[in-house]
């Protein structure tokens, strides 16, 4: 089992993700969630809403060394500009795989904080306005390992504006100024952002990472790479080698295109 699977659905205008089980809103049980074929990675929403539930149409892109990583046809802007490479994880609380990678991620972040500036993408918005909420509080960095922890091992839920209060006040965050965040125009509009960002991609499963706004890779596609353990621990240290590649990659050819640039 490498990803949680999404399905795509239309609400209220805003592109929603819902996990594994499309009719549950709670997080999925260790084991239980569907694997992603790497190939179904490049997927995202047509111009024109399609029926609730239904698999959007795919992005145009190619997998490439081997499926052990997906390249898009049109490169997504990004937003760093300081010289930086722009690393995006693609990742839900819901997620036991996006769980069980995240250690071994923010291990790899801050080894590489020095050539990367990196940003989590929550693809659900429930989860969306609790991470925007606590980003605009302060208090995400602190709490983020925590969240995570009570959602996957004490199977606590956050899909409503009562449930993230109940739970953020749990480590002593003031609940009425986490709802006045949570429901601010600045943090809907960062889970607009976020499921737009998402579509773009063609994110349908997580956890997954997109780099310099072209490739992209998980655990499905680091089942690929030769060599490779086949279990969690196993994928995700091969996803990690390849983000390293591709990293690598990524720095080597916009240094060779500022180069030709000035010639």
């Amino acid at each position: 089992m490498r990803l949680c699977r999404l399905f795509a659905s239309i609400a209220f205008g805003l592109f929603v993700l819902t996990a594994c089980n499309p009719s549950s809103d709670k997080p999925a049980a260790p084991g239980t969630a569907t694997s992603t074929p790497a190939s179904s990675a490049a997927a995202t929403a047509p111009s024109t809403a399609p029926a609730a539930n239904q698999p959007p149409a795919p992005v145009q892109a190619s997998e490439q060394n081997g499926g052990q990583y997906t390249m898009l046809a049109t490169p997504q802007p990004t937003e760093d500009s300081s010289g930086k490479t722009e690393v995006l994880e693609f990742f839900g609380y819901f997620c036991n795989h996006c769980h069980a990678l995240d250690p071994a991620l923010n291990a790899w972040v801050k080894k590489q904080s020095n050539r990367i500036a990196f940003k989590r993408i929550p693809v659900r918005p429930d989860e969306g306005k609790l991470y925007y909420a606590l980003e605009a509080m302060g208090k995400l960095d602190a709490l983020h390992e925590k969240i995570f922890n009570a959602v996957q091992v004490e199977r606590k839920r956050v899909h409503n504006e009562s449930a993230a209060a109940d739970l953020v006040a749990q480590f002593g965050v003031d609940r009425n100024a986490f709802i006045e965040q949570y429901n601010s125009f600045s943090v809907q509009s960062k889970v607009m952002a976020a499921a737009n960002t998402a579509k773009a991609y063609g994110i349908d499963g997580v956890p997954m990472v997109a780099i310099d706004g072209r490739f992209i890779t998980s655990g499905s596609h680091a089942a690929k790479r030769p060599g490779t353990e086949q279990t969690e621990a196993g994928l995700y240290k091969s996803m990690l080698a390849i983000m390293d590649e591709l990293l690598a990659k990524a720095r080597q050819e916009r240094g060779a295109g500022a180069k030709a640039a000035t010639k």
